[in-house]
């Protein structure tokens, strides 16, 4: 069934006709709200319900002029409502601003938060003409809907337009992060710290008062993509309260239409049709981000390097009020791309794609020198151990060091599986080196255990710890090609790296995996637990009684003592979190010497990065990466097939259409 045949009998689906309920959309200011929003009401009208979709009225204007492959005006269902607001300041973007926000929105999103009143006024009036009265609301304008409590026939639910993962995130980080099982949960989250100014933020926290208002929660998103943080935050109780929530995506229309009007996408339709199929780039980042004259300069560079045809739109980001004004010119270097034919660049302010970069500083084009130091890395066979000292070891590699990372055939292998956001072979200045290791006895775990600590990897640590000598052998071969060797090698992997003291251009440096804090508190109270005006102690930290199986604890034992070997300890950490235990540790005397210590967290590949510039030579090795390699094709692939999948998922009997009519069975009960 074509979806954009917006009249549609959706009675053979069990979903009753129903002009005895209303729909009343209330978006966000900023562009991809507003289309959300509007995509969901051309669904919801399709099933004979009357959407009353408000706003202001530059809002209102700027959802219709952006809107894609249907006409509102034409649906006898939907109908808008401009309203004013106050007069609000529309500075243009800063791209040079320390917190990459469209801060400069702000404004707009003050002034939309005074539409409580009309609103307000309109869903009484609707009240009195339908049986129920559906108000839609985005999880930032709660504070606008907040009277429908007084109107015994209205309800409402929260739309939310991040996607689900980044909401169950937040939510089980403030549980402490428990095990979930049959969850999978990237290991390299980034931060939220730097993404929002704190004027937003507190926006932000106002408007989360309301949610408890709410009858329930819409998502937009698939089950296909996101259904095992659909069914978990479907299960918890948010607010207190456990609400139903549904998984409303795709929105926008999945089938394509024919528009036969001019309109200026002509030329690069045109141009489109003569290239052969997969072979062209759409590089946009979108209406809230505006790039640096310096980052669109090292993009351009490393498009045009690349060799491969693209469409780059490139544009500044939304103003409060895009009707106000000219938008700034971006200027390309001088000469660039000139007398080729591979490619368009359109300058105008309405456009929408992406293309996703790492943002790994090359710092080969820096003026840093290159440093006759080879590092060798030496990770515990954990996984969260594994992928800290790999991804040190990608910051390190960077800086044009060269970095050797050792462990065991199995272990090596795992942690290459499992890396995220960059690939390490493709970094001249990193090799990996795999020795052979004892068989060792692989059990399941055991969840009955009366220690809860995983015990069944026992096995495997006291066969790595059997590296010492190709560890050893490595460094002695190492040790006559670079000037200084540092070894930086886990806290439990002290004996393996042991023979460090026999190299005489060699020093090594211990990595700590767990919290500044944890460590500190270990020694504090091994010390007796003396009074520091510095420090701020919580007053219930557990015991580590039943932490650990005596194996362990023997085994932890064992590699302490070669710690006063080390030059100083590295914590995986960040001192602006732990900034005071860090300081205390390098106030103390540890192992008989007072050693340095470095918080050199995080490690995320793209985040620990975010505000340096993206060099060109790393838009030219992503771009060759997608659009010319093996992976690239495989990741294109996975994206055609899931693509096709969710478009499937639209028809009738389609997981995404059940949802759909899941949710207007509900509101029409």
């Amino acid at each position: 069934m074509g979806e954009d045949q917006n009249q549609q009998n959706h009675e053979e689906n069990g979903v009753k006709e129903a002009p005895h309920v209303a729909v009343v959309m209330v978006p966000f200011p900023a562009q991809g709200h507003l289309n959300q929003l509007l995509q969901l009401s051309r669904i919801i009208s399709s099933y004979n319900i009357p959407v009353h979709y408000v706003g202001s009225a530059t809002h209102i204007n700027q959802a219709k002029l952006r809107l894609q492959g249907w006409d509102p005006l034409l649906e006898p269902n939907f109908h808008f409502h401009d309203f004013p607001t106050p007069h609000f300041h529309s500075p243009p973007p800063d791209p040079d601003a320390s917190v990459q926000f469209p801060a400069h929105l702000q404004p707009c999103f003050e002034a939309s938060s005074e539409l409580r009143e009309p609103v307000a006024a309109l869903l009484r009036e609707l009240s009195l003409t339908v049986d129920r009265l559906i108000v839609i609301n985005d999880s930032l304008m709660g504070s606008v809907v907040q009277d429908f409590v007084g109107i015994g026939n209205a309800e409402s639910y929260t739309f939310h337009s991040v996607s689900v993962f980044s909401i169950f995130f937040f939510f089980w980080e403030s549980l402490g992060r428990p095990a979930l099982e049959g969850v999978k949960i990237p290991e390299d989250v980034p931060s939220l710290d730097g993404c929002f100014t704190l004027e937003f933020f507190k926006f932000l926290v106002f408007q989360h008062e309301f949610k408890k208002l709410s009858s329930g929660n819409l998502y937009y998103t698939s089950k296909l993509i996101e259904g095992p943080y659909v069914d978990i935050l479907r299960e918890e109780e948010i607010d207190g309260v456990k609400k139903k929530g549904w998984a409303l995506g795709p929105l926008n229309l999945v089938t394509t239409y024919s528009d036969k009007t001019s309109n200026p996408g002509d030329k690069c339709l045109e141009w489109l049709d003569k290239q052969a199929p997969k072979s062209v780039l759409l590089v946009s980042f979108g209406t809230s981000t505006s790039l640096t004259d310096e980052q669109i300069k090292e993009l351009a560079i490393g498009l045009e390097r690349s060799g491969h045809k693209f469409i780059w739109l490139l544009r500044d980001a939304d103003k409060g009020d895009i009707f106000s004004e000219e938008v700034r010119r971006s200027e390309l270097p001088e000469g660039w791309a000139r007398g080729r034919s591979n490619l368009i660049v359109i300058q105008q302010p309405q456009a929408s794609a992406s293309l996703g970069m790492d943002n790994h500083q090359n710092h080969e084009e820096s003026e840093m020198k290159e440093a006759p130091v080879a590092v060798v890395m030496v990770p515990f066979p954990a996984q969260g151990h594994l992928n800290q000292l790999l991804q040190l070891s990608r910051l390190i590699s960077s800086y044009n060091v060269s970095v050797h990372y050792v462990g065991s055939v199995t272990h090596t292998h795992q942690a290459k599986l499992r890396v995220q956001g960059w690939d390490p072979l493709l970094h001249p200045n990193f090799q990996f080196h795999h020795f052979p290791t004892p068989h060792f006895h692989s059990p399941p775990p055991n969840p009955n255990s009366s220690v809860q600590f995983p015990a069944h990897l026992e096995s495997s640590f006291e066969a790595s710890s059997q590296l010492r000598q190709p560890v050893a052998a490595l460094l002695r071969e190492l040790s006559p090609r670079a000037r200084r060797i540092i070894v930086i090698h886990d806290s439990l992997m002290g004996s393996v790296i042991q023979d460090v003291a026999s190299i005489r251009n060699a020093e090594s440096y211990t990595f700590h995996s767990v919290s500044a804090f944890s460590i500190f508190l270990f020694l504090w109270e091994a010390a007796g637990k003396p009074v520091l005006k510095e420090a701020k102690f919580l007053e219930d930290v557990p015991s580590l009684d039943g932490c650990f199986p005596l194996e362990f604890l023997n085994f932890i034992a064992s590699q302490h003592q070669f710690k006063k070997l080390n030059s100083g300890n590295i914590y995986n950490t960040c001192k602006s979190m732990e900034g005071c235990y860090v300081d205390l540790l390098d106030g103390l005397e540890i192992y008989g010497g007072k050693k340095k210590h470095w918080a050199l967290g995080p490690f995320n590949p793209d985040w620990a990065q975010r505000e340096q510039l993206v060099a060109a030579s790393t838009v030219e090795k992503k771009v060759r990466s997608l659009m010319a390699s093996k992976e690239g094709d495989d990741m294109r692939k996975r994206a055609a097939e899931l693509g096709a999948t969710i478009q499937r998922s639209m028809d009738e009997g389609g997981v995404s259409r059940k949802e759909l009519d899941s949710f207007v069975a509900h509101i029409t009960r």
